[in-house]
């Protein structure tokens, strides 16, 4: 058998403050990303309901759309880059706890 070494007690509480500092950091990007939809919504809303009541001219309607696809983007951008970070945090923690273990 291959000696397997225990994780220390520290070692378990370092990952999982790393592990709760990583869901807050997704849970501030959802905020964003939240926001975002949200905000891309209002923007079509407004858009297409002022412009089959009359109120917005078609160059309105246009740069309502151009703004509800920017906010879109804004909120998209952060979540995936946290996403990416994450993944690559988590890759990293798993191959020191394998080489710990001998695995």
């Amino acid at each position: 058998m291959k000696n397997k070494k225990k994780v220390s007690s520290l070692d378990l509480h370092i990952l999982k403050l790393e592990l709760e500092k990583s869901k807050l950091a997704r849970e501030r990007n959802m905020l964003v990303l939240n926001k975002g939809v949200f905000l891309y919504f209002s923007f079509m809303f407004v858009g297409v309901i002022g412009f089959t009541s009359g109120y917005v001219s078609p160059k309105i309607l246009n740069w309502l759309i151009l703004g509800g696809i920017g906010s879109l983007v804004i909120g998209i951008i952060p979540y995936m880059f946290s996403a990416q970070k994450e993944q690559n945090n988590l890759n990293l923690l798993l191959s020191e706890l394998k080489k710990k273990r001998g695995l």
